[in-house]
């Protein structure tokens, strides 16, 4: 159906067009080693359908540079759901940090805001100019797993992500890694045949507290000695990173590799860690996130806490007052939540829940709230009815969108009631489409208490 006939249809059946006046997208760019990285593309993309759809110019709504100091603003970005991605087009990293678009996360633009702290480390591989369009280069690849004990090392803190960095001595090449990654990706000297490759092992990004005891593979002690891998030229890259057999023929744009061998050797890394002091105001609260996957960044108002891969996490420094915890989740998860009242003693245990949508806007500093530290008032409930202007009969067949930071929908019951639980306070838009009848819409503003609306539609017979 063409975008005509469609927007005939939709007046036809009563349901105005939204008129997409778009968002914007604003965060910081860094490079490994926490410096701005400056004057690096920076694209919005449209979620592929698959891994090999990812390079399409087409799938671009928005392009932009970053300055010197890193940061980047996207402008006009249609309303949808983006992969948020920086580099070169051949080596792309995605948000929050990841050079696979299978574990990107995907950023909600709404209609006339700004999405912003969108800030992530980009890859190594991503920094540069692309491949030459007409010349393949042999690559030689290999996996290296590592695993980490001694300490619970976040997967998300307020400085960043931490990660894993195998620089290749021979050619200065870094190789980077998430810290909740198996393995890290190490690539031999460029042009080389399959060989032993020495690389430099260190970590970078620790948060507070961490430190290093020790990084091994076997009996070798990294932190005095390079680490000996076993590189394999399994693959040529070619234009846009596409990768290859030598054996095969070339293939079509963007059809993916066969993957890089599995290195013998591990690292093994231990940490120690020790509390740092809180200093000036404020007191610790800590819980919870159980059996959801990727809820990796976490708020609590307007302060960034700190994630672990066993789902826990912690903020440090919280004022006092009624605050909103919420997490922002790779992998399109759902997102989780919670009121909380804070006092001048520390809370623990607080256990998230699932919320239907983030509201457009969060409210970001804590309100006055006099009740005991630790209570979690229920989450508000928006609920209502819709019926018909002349005989308040109810109407049934109709579709509740509730937009936040994302859209979602509800079907009319029906008694022509809608009930729409687990909100966070906030700012929504309300919108009610019934087939014959006119549609109708609300702008809402959810503090704790629960809202109940009554909504009179005039049938289009009617008029």
């Amino acid at each position: 159906m063409g975008p005509l006939l469609l927007i005939l249809t939709l007046l036809l059946q009563g349901i105005p067009p939204l008129l997409n006046r778009g968002g914007s997208v604003t965060g910081v760019v860094k490079t490994a080693d926490g410096k701005p990285a400056a004057n690096v593309r920076v694209v919005a993309m449209i979620p592929p359908d698959s891994p090999q759809d990812v390079a399409g110019i087409a799938s671009m709504a928005a392009l932009t540079e970053s300055d010197e100091n890193g940061l980047f603003r996207l402008e006009n970005v249609p309303v949808g759901r983006y992969l948020i991605a920086a580099g070169r087009i051949d080596s792309q990293t995605y948000y929050p940090g990841y050079i696979d678009v299978a574990k990107a996360a995907k950023i909600l633009v709404t209609e006339g805001n700004n999405a912003s702290g969108i800030n992530f480390v980009l890859n190594d591989s991503s920094g540069g100019r692309a491949y030459n369009s007409f010349s393949f280069t042999s690559v030689p690849t290999a996996y290296v797993p590592f695993t980490i004990s001694g300490a619970k090392i976040p997967v998300s803190f307020p400085g960043g992500l931490p990660q894993l960095v195998l620089t290749n001595i021979n050619d200065g090449q870094r190789n980077v890694a998430l810290m909740d990654s198996p393995s890290v990706l190490v690539r031999g000297t460029s042009g080389s045949a399959s060989s032993n490759e020495s690389y430099t092992v260190t970590l970078v990004n620790l948060p507070p507290g961490f430190s290093i005891k020790s990084i091994t593979s076997g009996p070798v002690d990294l932190l005095k000695n390079p680490l000996q891998v076993a590189v394999g030229n399994t693959s040529v890259v070619a234009t846009f990173g596409t990768s290859v057999s030598p054996s095969a023929p070339l293939p079509l744009f963007g059809q993916p590799a066969p993957p890089p061998i599995m290195n013998s050797k591990s690292i093994s890394i231990e940490l120690s860690y020790v509390a740092p002091s809180v200093t000036g105001s404020g007191v610790r609260v800590s819980g919870k996130y159980n059996g959801v996957f990727g809820a990796r960044f976490i708020y609590m108002s307007n302060i960034q806490g700190t994630t672990y891969p066993d789902g826990t996490f912690e903020f440090l420094g919280i004022p006092p007052g009624r605050h909103a915890i919420f997490t922002r989740s790779p992998n399109n998860a759902k997102p989780l939540g919670k009121i909380l009242v804070v006092g001048d003693s520390a809370v623990g245990d607080v256990q998230l829940e699932e919320i239907a949508v983030l509201p457009m806007e969060v409210v970001a500093q804590p309100q006055a709230d006099s009740r005991l530290s630790g209570t979690t008032p229920p989450m508000p409930s928006l609920s209502g009815r819709v019926v018909d202007e002349a005989d308040g009969a109810a109407i049934s067949q109709g579709i509740v969108f509730l937009s936040g930071q994302e859209r979602i929908s509800f079907r009319l019951q029906p008694d022509g009631k809608f009930q729409i639980p687990h909100l966070l306070p906030g700012r929504y838009k309300l919108e009610i489409q019934v087939f014959g009848y006119s549609n109708v819409s609300r702008d809402l503003e959810i503090s704790e208490a629960d809202v109940y609306l009554e909504f009179r539609s005039a049938s289009f017979d009617a008029k």
